[in-house]
């Protein structure tokens, strides 16, 4: 990781003393073509996907993005994809992951382009940005970690054996420089995020942050679970290994240096908050005779961004201030023909066997890894939470853009002011894309937040497992702003508020 840090310091340094720096794509895609990997600029044996994506100023935008590289043994890319490969901190001949962080732009197309490549970051993956500041952006990733394992015991840990590594969340700062576009960042290994409470293999989190006013500053959090509570985190800069000002995080004690490793005694959240609809949500499609059912997992992954107060007309209050968080989740299930043979005999007909039947007569591929895992589907939801006291208070639908199986939330932003009230989500594909959809906000609280996660009566089956017209939706909120757009989907659409 230091060879790759330096040779990000040096290409920084060498595009230092430039003006503006373009770097004009190989293709810019259609308006209607929401996936952006081709304009990377990467290998042909390389697969790009897991972006996350943050507005920065004007029409510029951060962007990092997981990359998986092909071995040189395999020439045929599709025996040899993600799903196929190695675990991502050993490197063999399948091939290896690592990440890269670079600057987009949206041209008055509404069409990525690449402005500028920033590098790569060794040993982290599935990284996500969250703007702090006007050039500020906190940058969390997981990451193998050989030497601060708490909750396990028995560091330090040897990444070299079978099973011998475990995976932590880390976070830096990344600052950008509008003069010549260049990153500034803390480099080398840094200590990992709340030891303390890590499981053995961190995946999903969300990084978000509020202003306190009584105190004058924001206060940094990460949502750490949400289901079934939602379970939150505060964090905040330190200084550590003489990197001072670039705001490494970690879990606020008061105390403003990082240390390589803390006590071992559970760090409690700031807040935990039943979430009772997710809840029984997971119950109703869990084991349900004999140990067989879908093996269901519900987490968070994109950061959560602020979100307006609608009153019941659906008009925005502006005097509601600073309320709501939007973030994104998804679920993940397990299953094989006895599963969904006894979900069918104790639920009889759900909207996840439908989504499934569905998904098999269209001829979809489902994420699979070869060992006798079952397959399994990745859907994306959306859900809102209070700021204060962290209350989960709606979610939608469970979603997915058409024509696959598996798509993973990573990235949650607000556009530039050329689209107002847009949000883009981005995400992986199958473990090969990068992809976008835009979202308009009223469009989200009208049609996407339609399960109040108080409401006891509401049926577990209403909660629906739909495909998007993702194509429809980008065009349709890029091209007519007072439009609320439509969303057919198969098997259902998202319903109205409940």
């Amino acid at each position: 990781m230091k060879a790759a840090a330096e040779g990000l310091e040096r290409a920084a340094r060498a595009v230092g003393s430039a003006t503006k720096f373009f770097l004009e794509p190989k293709d810019a895609i259609d308006v209607r073509d929401r996936q952006f990997d081709n304009i990377l600029g990467e290998d042909d044996n390389v697969y790009c996907f897991n972006p996350s994506v943050a507005h920065w100023h004007d029409n510029y935008y951060l962007c990092t993005y997981r990359r998986f590289t092909r071995g040189i043994s395999s020439r045929i890319k599709e025996a040899n994809h993600p799903f196929l490969s190695e675990p991502w901190w050993k490197t063999g001949e399948l091939g290896f992951d690592n990440t890269a962080l670079c600057i987009l732009r949206i041209n008055s197309h509404s069409q990525f382009e690449m402005e500028k490549k920033l590098g790569v970051f060794e040993e982290t993956v599935d990284a996500r940005l969250i703007k702090f500041s006007d050039d500020g952006f906190i940058l969390s990733y997981n990451t193998p970690d050989r030497q601060n394992w708490i909750a396990g015991g028995g560091d330090p840990i040897d990444c070299s054996k079978p099973d011998g590594c475990h995976e932590q969340i880390g976070a830096r700062t990344v600052l950008l420089d509008r003069t010549n576009s260049t990153a500034n960042f803390a480099m080398g290994s840094l200590p990992t995020v709340c030891p303390q409470i890590s499981s053995y293999v961190e995946k999903n989190w969300s990084f978000w942050f509020a202003h306190d006013h009584a105190r004058a500053r924001d206060r940094y959090y990460f949502s750490y679970n949400i289901c079934p509570n939602h379970v939150v985190y505060e964090v905040d800069f330190c200084d550590y290994g003489g990197y001072r000002g670039y705001g490494i995080m970690t879990c606020s004690d008061g105390n403003p240096i990082c240390t390589e490793r803390r006590s071992a005694e559970p760090f409690p959240p700031r807040f935990s908050q039943p979430c009772s609809l997710l809840t029984r949500f997971k119950e109703f499609y869990g084991k349900l005779r004999d140990r067989l059912g879908p093996d269901m997992k519900i987490s968070l992954t994109t950061p959560a961004i602020f979100f307006p107060t609608y009153n019941p007309a659906g008009v925005v209050q502006e005097d509601a201030g600073d309320t709501y968080r939007l973030g994104v989740g998804h679920i993940k299930f397990y299953f094989n023909e006895e599963d969904l043979s006894a979900l069918h005999e104790v639920r009889d007909e759900t909207p996840l066997e439908e989504f499934v039947t569905e998904a098999r007569s269209n001829g979809l591929q489902f994420h699979n890894v070869p060992g006798g895992l079952k397959p399994y589907i990745y859907l994306m939801f959306f859900y809102k939470f209070e700021v204060d006291g962290c209350k989960v208070t709606h979610i939608s639908d469970m979603f997915l853009p058409k024509d696959t199986t598996l798509c993973f939330p990573v990235g949650l932003t607000y556009m530039d002011e050329r689209y107002p009230n847009r949000i883009l989500l981005t995400y992986g594909n199958m473990d090969s894309h990068c992809e976008a959809m835009i979202f308009d906000c009223k469009f989200i609280n009208d049609s996407m937040l339609c399960h109040r996660t108080d409401n006891a009566e509401s049926s577990i089956t209403d909660v629906k497992f739909t495909w998007m017209d993702a194509d429809s939706l980008w065009s349709q909120t890029l091209l007519n702003p007072d439009a609320s757009p439509g969303t057919p989907g198969t098997p259902g659409t998202p319903g109205t508020p409940d």
